[in-house]
């Protein structure tokens, strides 16, 4: 459980690595959570779709899913939600194509499965869900302000990343190039596995531009792109701190791409 409460959302002017889109500000999360301790792996997927989009099944199905959209993220969601007789927190409509088709061989791919609108029922949704950007990153740093959960410094024997490209001062390690199956490197404070390296992972929201000040609970839905966080085995060090953040389109499929979902506490 993730519980409820206040953190500094983004980084210091000073942290190693730092994108100008971090600015750190002061958040509050009214609501405590569940997040799943691992990303999805494979197996997980495959025993609600009968199928996986992962380019690297070789990895086993205890490795991570990947080449999921942001689309199938939710929709697996809600596909959990209904086997466990929750209520679907996303309403799809007008979807088309195959789940998990469109890539071929290659790496990544927009395409496939998609819908025409995505209406989320919020936060006190009793489905399963995507994690808030906010709450990600809260979850991610397990009351920590460093980079890293695990410090100033990310170590390839603490995550799954291109670690031969480490932040500013921190020393190089040795490069995977390759998924690790989840939970086989440390956890944070909060026992989540993998939040650093190994696949980067979707969130509900897409990235907002920080304000100064208190945040309450922030979600923005609107547009076609979404957030992805906490880097992947081909991310460098400062693609994996805490604050890092990207954006996608919502119909992007990439190796480098998986989720873990979330589920409010009432």
């Amino acid at each position: 459980m993730i519980p409820q409460g206040c953190f500094l959302m983004g980084s210091l002017p000073t942290e190693a690595g730092r994108g100008n889109d971090e600015l750190q500000h002061r958040v509050c999360l009214t609501r405590s959570f569940l997040l799943k301790d691992t990303e999805v792996t494979q197996g997980e997927y495959r025993s609600l779709l009968n199928r996986t989009p992962s380019k690297y099944k070789s990895c086993g199905d205890n490795c991570p899913v990947e080449r999921v959209s942001w689309f199938e993220a939710v929709d697996y969601c809600n596909r959990l939600s209904k086997a466990e007789g929750l209520e679907e927190c996303y309403q799809m409509t007008n979807c088309q194509g195959a789940i998990g088709s469109g890539c071929g061989e290659e790496d990544s791919c927009e395409g496939g499965y998609g819908c025409a609108t995505v209406a989320f029922s919020g936060l006190d949704c009793e489905g399963y869900r995507l994690p808030t950007e906010a709450e990600w990153e809260y979850a991610a740093r397990a009351g920590t302000l460093t980079p890293y959960h695990t410090g100033a410094c990310l170590a390839d024997n603490q995550a799954n990343f291109f670690a031969s490209l480490p932040v500013e001062g921190c020393a190089k390690g040795n490069y995977r190039a390759a998924l690790t199956s989840v939970g086989s490197l440390s956890a944070n404070g909060w026992k989540l596995a993998d939040m650093h390296g190994n696949v980067a992972e979707w969130v509900s929201d897409r990235p907002m531009e920080y304000q100064d000040g208190l945040v309450t609970d922030p979600l923005v839905e609107y547009g076609e792109s979404r957030s992805v966080r906490g880097g992947s085995y081909y991310s460098s060090g400062s693609g994996c701190r805490s604050a890092h953040r990207e954006a996608q389109s919502w119909k992007y499929r990439s190796s480098q791409i998986g989720f873990r979902p979330a589920r409010t506490l009432r």
